[in-house]
């Protein structure tokens, strides 16, 4: 994760993310963020608090805001989202995994 989102995720503004594919994420558990492949430590750490599908295109305002652009469009979102997954099989409107996730402090 890019170290601007994360500072995002450690201040509560990004709590959601979206992506084409889910990998092995499960509600309830925990997960290191990291910005580096191979971190010794985690940057931060998360709990996940929901999982869903849905058209990316279905994106509110709201979920943007999740998504830690606060001031981008759900159009501008839609196209920051194609020129990120540029290169992968992907189709005009593609259902997206919706992972929603809270800081775990720690103590």
């Amino acid at each position: 994760m890019k170290d601007y989102m994360i500072e995002k995720v450690k201040a509560g503004i990004k709590t959601e993310t979206r992506r084409l594919g889910l990998k092995r994420w499960s509600v309830g558990k925990v997960y290191w963020i990291c910005h580096k492949l191979y971190q010794k430590e985690p940057d931060c750490r998360v709990e996940v608090t929901g999982i869903g599908r849905e058209l990316l295109s279905l994106i509110t305002p709201e979920a943007v805001k999740r998504e830690g652009l606060e001031g981008l469009t759900p159009a501008g979102f839609v196209e920051k989202f194609a020129v990120i997954n540029a290169g992968k099989v992907m189709d005009a409107d593609p259902v997206v995994w919706v992972v929603r996730f809270r800081l775990v402090k720690e103590e």
